[in-house]
């Protein structure tokens, strides 16, 4: 049931256009809950704007494989 709150958060900041989502999801995106993380970097490769991408290919050489794996499946959102 949790799970159903962290899907409605990441949906809202994947679609405003307001920037200030992007500190926020990145913020998420560095969580140790492994469920959050891979939700915000879903919802960063969601967004139609480029900070929060350009953000991940910065850090490409600390993400681990599965992060790469799931960036390399939105390539036209890098």
């Amino acid at each position: 049931m949790a799970d159903c709150g962290w899907d409605k958060t990441m949906q809202v900041l994947r679609d405003t256009a307001n920037e200030a989502a992007v500190p926020v999801l990145l913020a998420a995106f560095n969580s140790s809950d492994e469920a959050i993380a891979e939700k915000a970097l879903r919802a960063i490769l969601g967004r139609s704007r480029g900070a929060g991408q350009g953000a991940l290919m910065a850090r490409w050489h600390e993400l681990d494989e599965r992060r790469r794996q799931l960036i390399a499946e939105h390539p036209r959102r890098i």
